[in-house]
């Protein structure tokens, strides 16, 4: 959709119903017609002249039923209550018979109105042509006035766009995801649920995003208005705090842990091992002054809970990201790879966000297989189709036969592994014909790039912008390393500027640094 009305440049309101009536198998095929039509490439045709004041605002092209009824009203008298609106409703659930049936009628209309039987044969052939994809004007004109005003919310307005769009979808973890990435793409940073922020529904806050609670399993309504109101006049200061002020009627032993888990109370400890190895002692401090309910007013000021936390070791990086993906449904605070992307980036591994820019061409990811579909062919072998994704972006993926029969027995969702394949477009989708995949054991492999030298006069700027095109358009695994002659300085360069050694890359160098300013030397 985005590609059309990038080729179409809507210059009003109709070519965006147009667009919303057209975009859809079938009538899809005319877009182009309406698009070189409207921009004086194609000259437009019409049956009969008396059909322009009907079909110039779509430039000739057939798009709605409405036009249909105007067509047979001008052309057969086809009265708008009745006759019209009947072959409407023909076209607009493909009767043939109906169609068929109103024929006869119309040519005699037609006739009767001086129009003659080629051309009235050729218009009704035309409308029943229409009839694999006519779409309802007044249904167009609803949804693109949606469309319009959602577009507007999104550029103009795009924090608060997001937080309503991700609160209208919480549930949906597929969906909140897709938002969610976006959102970053717009440089919005989405920010971990907060015991002391956030409340039930994603909510702007100073420009960003702060995830709601009920995002996080098993935390309810009830809960979180529980939560909310404890807050009201003081902000938690621990744990111990939390657990004093809370009605642990409405938040028990389990809703704690999956806040804890999903970094909700971050933001007054930062290990959330310690927190869970805490839990009981602070569940038993405030049940037990929880007894003095009636009196907890008087006492507040003198109150001092015992705010000692069983320290122990952080949970592993990768640990605390699974168990906080498994209470959200999605990793919140950072993304296991985004913690090695630089260093996966040395033996070549690229971003899932660089790759969809590279086509017909090899390339090697890192990524968490998202969602697998298992299927058989017609000869009855197994292939499957996944949705991977990293920190940057996703992707829909092939992998086929050959291949899926050599890693059926272990591949399954949620497995972080390494891939190679190439990025396809079919109907303006991107999708990766996978030819390699492997588990992830990035500890297990030996790093063995190559280095290239490239001689500099002076010019850093200049030539790091050279070389981050070359590395955007060849990725790989070889380090770049810069040699400034007059400062007699040699710097090298982070693994986000690595490229492929291949021949044509180095011819590349060579053509825009000079021969003689490129070395290459291999790793032994």
């Amino acid at each position: 959709m985005q590609k059309v009305l990038r080729e179409l440049r809507p210059t009003n309101f109709e070519d965006i119903v147009a667009v919303n009536a057209l975009y859809r198998p079938g009538p899809m095929e005319f877009i182009p017609t309406y698009i070189e039509r409207k921009h004086h490439r194609k000259k437009i045709d019409y049956l009969h002249p008396n059909l322009e004041p009907i079909l110039s605002r779509t430039f000739g092209v057939l798009v709605y039923q409405e036009q249909i009824m105007q067509i047979v009203n001008k052309m057969a008298a086809f009265s708008y209550g009745g006759e019209a609106d009947i072959l409407r409703r023909a076209v607009s659930k493909k009767d043939k018979t109906g169609l068929l049936e109103n024929k006869q009628k119309f040519l005699n209309g037609c006739n009767k109105n001086g129009y003659s039987k080629q051309v009235a044969e050729e218009v009704f052939e035309w409308i029943v042509r229409f009839s694999n994809y006519g779409f309802n004007r007044s249904h167009a004109v609803a949804y693109s006035i949606i469309a319009y005003q959602l577009a507007y919310l999104k550029a103009n307005y795009p924090v608060s766009f997001f937080a309503e769009m991700l609160s209208s979808n919480i549930g949906n973890t597929d969906k909140i995801q897709g938002y969610i990435r976006e959102a970053k793409n717009h440089n919005i940073k989405v920010l971990q649920p907060s015991i002391n922020h956030s409340i039930g529904r994603f909510r702007v806050e100073n420009n960003t995003i702060r995830i709601g609670l009920n995002m996080i399993k098993g935390v309810g309504y009830q809960p979180v208005q529980a939560i909310v109101r404890a807050r009201k006049d003081q902000l938690f200061k621990n744990l111990f705090d939390f657990c004093l002020r809370v009605p642990l009627q409405k938040i028990n032993r389990s809703i704690l842990e999956s806040l804890i888990l999903a970094g909700a109370f971050d933001d007054l400890h930062d290990n959330r091992a310690t927190l869970l190895a805490s839990l009981d002692e602070a569940i038993e401090q405030g049940e037990l002054f929880r007894e003095f309910d009636d009196q907890l007013g008087f006492f507040e000021g003198d109150l001092a809970l015992d705010v000692s936390y069983t320290e122990t070791d952080p949970l592993p990086i990768m640990k605390q990201l699974m168990m906080e993906r498994e209470v959200i449904g999605f990793f919140v605070s950072t993304h296991p790879l985004s913690q090695v992307r630089d260093k996966i980036r040395q033996y070549g591994y690229i971003s899932m966000q660089q790759a969809k820019n590279i086509k017909k061409k090899n390339v090697k990811m890192a990524a968490v297989i998202q969602a697998m579909k298992v299927i058989r062919t017609k000869k009855g072998e197994t292939m499957a189709f996944v949705t991977i994704a990293d920190e940057t972006d996703e992707l829909e993926g092939v992998i086929f036969p050959n291949v899926f029969r050599q890693v059926n027995h272990w591949l399954e969702e949620d497995e972080f592994v390494f891939i190679q394949g190439k990025v396809e477009e079919r109907n303006d989708k991107k999708q990766l014909i996978i030819n390699e995949i492997q588990p992830y054991q990035l500890e297990e492999r030996e790093l063995t790039n190559d280095s290239i030298y490239i001689k500099v006069i002076n010019n850093n700027e200049e030539a790091m912008h050279k070389l981050k095109e070359v590395a955007t358009k060849y990725p790989g695994s070889s380090t770049i390393l810069l040699y400034n002659e007059q400062k007699q300085q040699l710097y090298k360069l982070s693994p986000h500027y690595n490229v492929d050694s291949a021949w044509n890359v180095i011819k590349e160098l060579k053509s825009l640094f000079g021969e003689p300013n490129v070395v290459m030397r291999h790793s032994t």
